[in-house]
């Protein structure tokens, strides 16, 4: 499993907890340092399915009034 969502879903799917393991990801990368500097824009990257929440991000957006640019398949 990559993350709870997927841990979850397969507790649920009837798989013994005993034989579900949690693999981070298998590179550290370096924290990326904070900026006070916005940009012109929010970007989604990644799977377009409900799990994701894409369509929040996207009512945030609108009401913040934030163009969105989405990126997936």
């Amino acid at each position: 499993m990559l993350n709870d969502l997927q841990r979850r879903a397969a507790g649920r799917a009837g798989v013994p907890a005993d034989r579900i393991h949690r693999v981070p990801n298998f590179i550290d990368l370096p924290e990326a340092p904070a900026t006070e500097q916005r940009g012109s824009h929010a970007l989604f990257a990644g799977r377009l399915t409900a799990s994701k929440g894409v369509d929040v991000l996207v009512g945030a957006c609108a009401v913040a009034r934030l163009p969105l640019r989405i990126v997936g398949d």
